[in-house]
């Protein structure tokens, strides 16, 4: 799963020494992107593993202090777990931008 760091200030940062998601498998995915799905309750974690892109949905919930693990509780399969994939082809590493005057991702 994804790391997890925090910060007060968007200087300094601290690993919480755990992950956000703990994959079934131990599955280790790079570039993650996480964001809540607009006009839900929902949040998307999607991230790059075995040279594809995958997706997670789930539940999210911030928890205070800078050294405890925030909340994301899975409602769909884990990577590699099921055909959660945004692609069929050689597709990785990619990022979604946020659109804030149209309000879209």
């Amino acid at each position: 799963g994804p790391c997890l760091f925090k910060s007060p200030d968007f200087v300094n940062w601290t690993n919480t020494d755990d992950y956000l998601f703990n994959s079934v498998d131990g599955t280790f995915y790079e570039c993650p992107d996480f964001f809540q799905i607009p006009g839900s309750s929902n949040w998307l974690l999607k991230g790059s593993w075995h040279w594809q892109e995958w997706w997670i949905l789930g539940t999210y919930e911030e928890v205070g202090g800078l050294h405890k693990v925030d909340s994301f509780k899975n409602l769909t399969a884990d990577v590699g777990q099921n055909n959660n994939r945004f692609d069929m082809g050689s597709f990785y590493a990619s990022k979604t931008f946020y659109d804030a005057p149209n309000n879209r991702r």
